[in-house]
């Protein structure tokens, strides 16, 4: 309570509460209620309760209360759910080192994002599907300062535009029917300290959007149905495969946050521009499925003659599919 213990002992309680909080006290006094994680106001800190009555009520009326600070256990129970989301593996397994590659301009491109994590600002991963956006954020987030943090990761197309806003930004208690009891903290407040990886960024609303920019410029989110603001401290990658300044042209996306996130822009090509990739992931797909499945299997030349002139629409995700195939 942040006084001195001289000028707390032996004063009455009621005496240090707002009157409808010394009444609801004496209230569950009178009726020798155990009560738990009740909020209240204490000589003008709010606080966490707890009371129970004194074991032996011969020795004397009485209550038991026990005081924590309301914002300390928030920050607690902050850190616990950041610990829950780890035991969950929301973290980043993939490194640069990963990254299999022979040419010259993915050399070049590992090279920018190395250079590019450090900077602790947004980064905007562009490719078709299956060129490894999901890896090239995950090693960002690794090769960064965050590294020792969370990587939550969402993909912004699987979500309504109320859904995924939830979800981001979280909401109190009673914001929307089905709102679960005491709301629910959202990913940015979730990923404190590390990284927010959102895929398919180009498929969110564009009112979405102007909260999601807001939360960057500003570092503060407001949740669902809230009134007070939340700092955040968040990195934020966001991942596209579509034409994203097309977006911008026919009103789908803002210009103002493309802008935000384009100023560190990566661009992953596809695999059939740069088909010398193709024999080094072949064989190390295979050399991972061998040990998987416990076999010694290998390419013939004339598959791998094959697989070079093919176009991969689907590019590394496919190839490796084809190969366990």
């Amino acid at each position: 309570l942040e006084q001195e213990r001289e000028k707390l002992v032996g004063l009455p309680l009621s005496t240090l509460m707002p009157r409808e909080d010394a009444e609801f006290w004496a209230d569950a006094l009178a009726q020798r209620r155990e009560l738990y994680f009740s909020v209240l106001n204490v000589a003008g800190v709010h606080v966490v309760a707890n009371a129970a009555p004194v074991a032996d009520w011969d020795a004397g009326e009485g209550m038991v209360f026990s005081f924590y600070e309301m914002q300390k256990m928030e920050r607690q129970g902050e850190r616990a759910l950041r610990e829950r989301y780890r035991l969950q593996r929301y973290l980043a397994h993939g490194r640069f080192e990963d990254v299999n590659h022979t040419s010259r301009e993915m050399s070049r491109l590992v090279k920018l994002a190395r250079t590019f994590a450090e900077t602790g600002q947004p980064i905007l991963v562009y490719g078709e599907v299956g060129s490894g956006k999901s890896l090239f954020a995950q090693s960002i987030h690794n090769a960064s300062p965050r590294s020792a943090g969370v990587f939550v990761a969402i993909n912004c197309a699987n979500f309504n535009a109320n859904m995924l806003e939830s979800e981001l930004f979280g909401y109190t208690e009673g914001a929307f029917t089905g709102a679960k009891r005491g709301g629910k903290i959202g990913l940015f407040e979730a990923a404190a300290g590390g990284t927010l990886f959102l895929d398919e960024i180009s498929e969110m609303d564009v009112g979405l959007q102007s909260k999601l920019l807001r939360a960057l410029q500003e570092r503060r989110i407001r949740p669902v149905g809230g009134v007070e603001e939340v700092e955040t401290d968040v990195r934020i990658i966001a991942a596209c495969n579509a034409d994203l300044p097309r977006y911008v042209e026919e009103g789908k996306f803002r210009t103002d946050l493309f802008y935000r996130l384009n100023t560190f822009p990566i661009h992953i090509p596809p695999l059939r521009e740069r088909t010398g990739d193709v024999p080094l992931l072949a064989d190390f797909f295979l050399h991972k499925l061998n040990q998987k499945y416990h076999s010694h299997k290998c390419l013939a030349p004339g598959a791998l003659s094959l697989m070079e002139r093919y176009d991969w629409p689907g590019n590394v995700r496919q190839l490796r599919n084809v190969v366990e195939q």
